[in-house]
C-alpha cells in the first residue's frame, strides 16, 4: 500500500518553481558568457531532483502561523536548497561517488561531456567543473537571500553553514587521518553537519519570517536536531543495506571512506535505544508546541519518516 504523502512535501512544487524561475533568470542574464547555459540548465535538473526537504520545511514552519507563501518566503525556501545542491555536488567529489539522485553526480556529468568532445583528463575536468557548478549553485542562492532585505536571516543561515563546512571536515579527515571518534564526537559531527542544517535551520528560519516568539525557536531548533539525528541514522542504515535503485546513490560509500558512524560502532540493541530516546524527546516537543492539532500530527508522520524512510 502506498504511503500518503507528507504535507511538508506538498510545498516541493512551489520551492521547485521558485528555482527553474531564477535559474532561468540567470541564464538570460549571462546569456553571452558560453557555459551560462549549460551551467545554469544542469543546476536546474540536478537541484529539484531531490525531495526540496529543506526548502519545504521552511515554508511548512512558515505557513503554520501564516495562510499565504510571500514572495520572501519561496525566495528564501529556494536559497536553502541551492545550498543544499551545492554541498552534494562538493560532497560527491570528496566521496569520490558517481551517482546521485538516480543520475550521474555532475563530476561524472562533466567527465562524460569531455569524453564525448574527445577532451583530455576527462575525469579532472569532470571535477573542476563540479567544483565551479557548486561554487555557482552557492552563490546562487545568496543572490536570492539578497532580495529578501533581512540581514538576521542572512546571519544565522550563514552562521549554520559554517558549521556544516566544518562538521565536512571533519567528517572527510576520518578518512584520511586515522583516529578513532567516540560516540559524542560522531553524535556532534550528525548534529551541525546534519541535523541543524537538514531541519532545525529551515524549522527556524521559517519561524523567523513568520516573526514567532523566541521561546517557539528554541523548541523547533531542539526538535529538529532530533529529527535531524533520527534522519542521519536513517542514512547510515540505508547506506549499508539499502539499493541504489531507491536511495539514489551508493551503497557502501561511508565504508568505502572509512567513515564511522554510530549504526557501525553501536550494536542493535543501544541504536535501538538511542533512537527510542530520540522520538520520545521528539514527540513530547510536539505536544508542547503552541500549534493547531493538525500541524502537531503533521509533524508527528515527519517524525516517523525520519526514523522509518526507504530512501
Amino acid at each position: 500500500m502506498k504511503r500518503p504523502q507528507l504535507a511538508v512535501l506538498s510545498y516541493k512544487k512551489h520551492v521547485d518553481a521558485c528555482i527553474r524561475e531564477n535559474l532561468d533568470q540567470a541564464i538570460y542574464r549571462y546569456r553571452s558568457l558560453p557555459w551560462a547555459r549549460d551551467a545554469f540548465s544542469r543546476l536546474a535538473v540536478f537541484a529539484v531532483a531531490g525531495k526540496s526537504l529543506r526548502g519545504s520545511l521552511a515554508i511548512f514552519t512558515y505557513r503554520i502561523y501564516h495562510p499565504d507563501i510571500p514572495r520572501d518566503v519561496l525566495k528564501t525556501a529556494a536559497a536553502l536548497e541551492l545550498f543544499h545542491t551545492a554541498f552534494l555536488i562538493h560532497d560527491d567529489i570528496m566521496d569520490r561517488d558517481l551517482i546521485r539522485r538516480k543520475m550521474p553526480s555532475i563530476q561524472s556529468q562533466y567527465a562524460h561531456l569531455a569524453s564525448m568532445k574527445h577532451g583530455v583528463d576527462e575525469a579532472h575536468f569532470g571535477l573542476s567543473q563540479a567544483i565551479n557548478l557548486g561554487d555557482l549553485s552557492i552563490v546562487s542562492a545568496y543572490r536570492l537571500l539578497s532580495q529578501i532585505h533581512q540581514p538576521e536571516i542572512i546571519h544565522y543561515i550563514s552562521e549554520e553553514l559554517a558549521a556544516v563546512m566544518l562538521g565536512q571536515m571533519q567528517d572527510v579527515s576520518g578518512g584520511h587521518i586515522p583516529s578513532r571518534l567516540t560516540k559524542e564526537d560522531i553524535f556532534s559531527l550528525y548534529k551541525y553537519k546534519t541535523a541543524r542544517y537538514t531541519f532545525s535551520l529551515p524549522f527556524t528560519v521559517g519561524a523567523m519570517l513568520a516573526k514567532t516568539d523566541a521561546k517557539t525557536i528554541s523548541d523547533l531548533v531542539k526538535l529538529g536536531e532530533n529529527f535531524g539525528l533520527l534522519f542521519q541514522i536513517r542514512d547510515d542504515e540505508l547506506g549499508c543495506a539499502g539499493s541504489v535503485a531507491v536511495t539514489g546513490k551508493p551503497i557502501g560509500s561511508d565504508a568505502a571512506n572509512n567513515k564511522q558512524t554510530l549504526a557501525g560502532m553501536l550494536s542493535q540493541n543501544e541504536l535501538h535505544a538511542l533512537k527510542k530516546e530520540l522520538r520520545t524527546e521528539a514527540l513530547h516537543i510536539i505536544r508542547s508546541l503552541p500549534i493547531p492539532p493538525q500541524r502537531q500530527q503533521e509533524l508527528t508522520k515527519l517524525l516517523t519518516f525520519c526514523d522509518t524512510r526507504k530512501h
